[in-house]
């Protein structure tokens, strides 16, 4: 994978290789970069739009007559309209709930948003192995950092590591967000990451 591109072959790693999987890097290396979702942080359902009908559950949602379809419709709408005006598909929390719901006002909207965080840490848990994987290089005196395609703020991303990884997250020096930069991983994010990091592509 491009994109892991330390490793030395292209085949996936298996959750059992993460434990030795630091006494394979090549010379140089400094950083260990990780995806959030589905590496650090897993969820509880199928699908991640699945927390939506938990949430479309609760009184605030059945109130204002909200439902997971209408909150996934909001997201693609969000992201379309943000491709026609700004040419980019990123777009935050707070652009997708005002997009869902554009006659509430600030204080409202952040309701809704905090709720929408509070049910991914109650869905979400740490895949283990990459908690130990994490340990490990900062044992070793790697840097490491989490770069996540999402339309999560920096603060936001750090808020949920940091309810479900608990101490541990403090181990994680910096989040980078594709929302915040207006690119995704595949759309070029890693190349102002590695601007801010000072590193080359193979550190």
């Amino acid at each position: 994978n491009r994109h892991r591109g330390f490793f030395m072959s292209s085949r996936r790693i298996t959750a059992p290789e993460l434990g030795n999987l630091l006494d394979r890097l090549p010379p140089g290396v400094k950083t260990l970069s990780l995806d959030c979702f589905d590496t650090i942080v897993w969820r509880k359902v199928a699908l991640p739009t699945d927390v939506f009908f938990h949430l479309a559950q609760g009184e605030r949602w059945q109130t204002a007559g909200v439902t997971a379809s209408l909150r996934a419709k909001a997201e693609q709408e969000a992201r379309r309209l943000s491709q026609l005006t700004h040419g980019r598909n990123e777009v935050s929390i707070e652009t997708i709930y005002r997009q869902l719901l554009p006659r509430v006002d600030e204080v409202e909207l952040a309701a809704w948003v905090a709720e929408e965080l509070a049910a991914e840490a109650e869905h979400g848990f740490v895949f283990e192995p990459v908690r130990q994987l994490i340990r490990q290089a900062h044992a070793r005196k790697l840097r490491v950092i989490v770069v996540s395609d999402t339309y999560l703020a920096r603060p936001q991303l750090r808020g949920l590591l940091q309810a479900l990884l608990g101490e541990d997250a403090r181990l994680i020096a910096q989040v980078y967000c594709s929302s915040e930069h207006g690119q995704s991983k595949a759309g070029g994010l890693f190349q102002p990451v590695l601007q801010h990091e000072k590193l080359k592509p193979r550190q």
